[in-house]
């Protein structure tokens, strides 16, 4: 993963957050919280408030306040969001471990914990079926890449067109992906391209 974070993912400050969000993660009444002022080099007044990791708010009495977006409801929905949207099985394995990851590393809550552990073993179930579901069109994809070097390395247009007769009569097994067979006849254009230009 390349030292990915989830906050690499999810852009806090593009998040909709409410004082009442914010209410739940500072845990402190709604009536006893404020956004601070927007200095003059602020380009929007959220600019004052929303920081990259941690957002500030003014509590009464008590003055300035930085929290997590971890904390927030908020950011709770956005990865579930982002998860149940995602359906590219390996994609979807790559953000579990990153959530996951995010989990061991970051302060959440109790609760926020219990609700996106629970939510990862649901995704994890639908991980294991679009991994099923996608079977079929991985081994599709890895047949047709190994077709590549052989078309490649035809030197004249007689071996080509051996090469896709061959080709040609091993397709049968993958005719409900043609997207990946018309893949290899797009190689094999190419290939009697660049022939005709030698």
């Amino acid at each position: 993963m390349d030292n990915k974070r989830l906050i690499d993912i999810i852009e806090p400050r593009t998040l909709n957050i409410t004082l009442s969000d914010i209410a739940q993660g500072v845990r402190r009444p709604i009536e006893q919280l404020y956004f601070p002022r927007p200095k003059p080099e602020d380009e929007t007044p959220e600019d004052a408030w929303k920081w990259a990791a941690l957002f500030l708010i003014v509590v009464s009495g008590e003055g300035g306040r930085f929290g997590s977006y971890r904390s927030l409801p908020c950011w709770l929905e956005a990865v579930k969001e982002l998860l149940a949207n995602c359906d590219n099985w390996r994609v979807l394995e790559e953000l579990i471990l990153l959530v996951e990851s995010d989990l061991e590393t970051y302060r959440y809550s109790e609760i926020q914990r219990e609700r996106l552990r629970d939510f990862l073993d649901e995704q994890k179930y639908r991980l294991k079926d679009l991994r099923e579901q996608n079977a079929g069109l991985d081994n599709a994809w890895e047949w047709a890449k190994g077709w590549v070097p052989v078309i490649k390395s035809c030197l004249n247009e007689e071996s080509l067109n051996i090469a896709l007769q061959l080709y040609k009569s091993q397709k049968a097994q993958f005719e409900e992906y043609p997207e990946v067979l018309d893949w290899v006849l797009e190689v094999g254009r190419e290939q009697r391209a660049s022939l005709r230009t030698l």
